[in-house]
């Protein structure tokens, strides 16, 4: 952030919460495991975001999510999670299984 950085740049901004949620890193996130920790900051800052701007429904928060998942798709060719390093497999494929395994916890959790 610079000193002219004001209240609006901030207000939709990701980055910055994108990189303020971040795993514990370990030795092995540096390239095989690195979907887990970028698929979790960008699941957790798209939630955070949609709370900071008053929208906790789903409905209303899963817009950014909608539109990003379907780059975390499996391509012909790929190779899973921890060997294809594209950027779509990264941070939204990881994104896609943080969200899945969230939605299994609380289901069973329910339970």
């Amino acid at each position: 952030m610079g000193q002219l950085t004001d209240d609006d740049d901030l207000k939709d901004d990701w980055v910055m919460t994108h990189e303020m949620v971040a795993l514990p890193r370990s030795h092995r996130c540096q390239r095989e495991h690195h979907w887990i920790e970028e698929g979790n900051r960008n699941l957790r800052s798209n939630r955070s975001l949609a709370s900071k701007r008053g929208k906790f429904a789903p409905q209303e928060s899963g817009g950014d999510l909608i539109k990003g998942l379907p780059f975390g798709l499996p391509q012909p060719g790929d190779e899973g999670l921890d060997h294809t390093h594209t950027w779509g497999r990264t941070y939204w494929g990881g994104a896609m299984f943080c969200l899945l395994a969230d939605v299994r916890i609380r289901r069973r959790n329910e339970q």
